[in-house]
């Protein structure tokens, strides 16, 4: 699958479904697991950031469970557009603006696991053009 991600046709593919042009940006990847009670609160992403694309691994997650990745209308983290489960059939991907506002719910004591992604994050070349 890494070896997946590194290929220009996937960057091709996000560049068309984002309109996100991204032949010139570096590409960092990361796994993360939020354990019980772990949560980011409503951000927008730095500006160096163009694009994000996170996929999810649990087989299983109840929305009690907490963890989603919150798709927020603005800083208001009530403000909800969309609660993403993290699981393993849904992807999601952040165009970053000065409104692209998102959060993790926290992830409850009651969660039997922890919750499992893979972060894909584009940033722009600050030497393009140097």
């Amino acid at each position: 699958m890494i070896e997946e991600l590194w290929t220009p046709a996937y960057r091709q593919a996000l560049t068309q479904m984002s309109g996100v042009e991204l032949k010139d940006c570096a590409m960092v990847i990361g796994f993360r697991r939020y354990n019980l009670g772990h949560c980011h609160r409503p951000h927008t992403d730095e500006p160096s950031k163009a694009l994000t694309h996170l996929l999810f691994f649990n087989e299983q997650w109840p929305m009690d469970w907490g963890g989603c990745l919150r798709i927020l209308l603005d800083e208001k983290p009530e403000s909800v557009f969309q609660d993403i489960a993290p699981l393993g059939q849904f992807s999601a991907v952040i165009v970053r603006s000065d409104n692209s506002w998102h959060m993790v719910t926290p992830v409850a004591s009651t969660a039997l696991q922890c919750r499992l992604a893979l972060r894909i994050t584009f940033f722009h070349n600050l030497d393009a053009g140097a």
